[in-house]
């Protein structure tokens, strides 16, 4: 196990709006309050969404579209640095009206029906992704 000591820094709570993108909005609200280290939660619904599962074997993502409405039971993640750039690492759990439940990894096109969301900052070190070797992912260098 590797980790390193942070402490909380400023928090937002907030809602996207309708239409939104939630990668794209998120990532870019890191950006504009320059949020370099931090953790995002958030719950809603959905009008479509697109995430992705990872393939261990293979190495690669396998991307998931969902056409339909479905609710955000759980959106969660973090926010460090990737190639200089602040990168917004987000998971997600949707259910729809079948009672099925999926996720994975968030994609751009998952568009908000309504979303609320939490980020809190952290503050300390930068955590910067880098390749792993053994998984093919990018991550945190501690």
């Amino acid at each position: 196990m590797k980790s390193r000591d942070v402490l909380s820094g400023r928090q937002w709570l907030g809602r996207l709006e309708k239409g939104e993108d939630i990668l794209e909005a998120v990532t870019e609200f890191a950006r504009r309050n320059q949020i370099r280290l931090g953790i995002i939660q958030g719950i809603g619904a959905l009008q479509k969404a697109k995430f992705s599962i990872y393939d261990q074997v293979k190495k690669q993502y396998h991307e998931i579209v969902l056409d339909e409405e479905a609710e955000v039971t759980s959106l969660s993640g973090n926010i460090s640095m990737k190639d200089g750039a602040v990168f917004c690492h987000l998971h997600i759990t949707l259910a729809n009206g079948e009672k099925k439940a999926m996720g994975g990894h968030v994609c751009p096109g998952c568009i908000v029906f309504a979303l609320e969301f939490e980020i809190r900052e952290m503050i300390g070190e930068d955590f910067h992704r880098m390749p792993d070797e053994g998984t093919g992912l990018s991550l945190w260098e501690i």
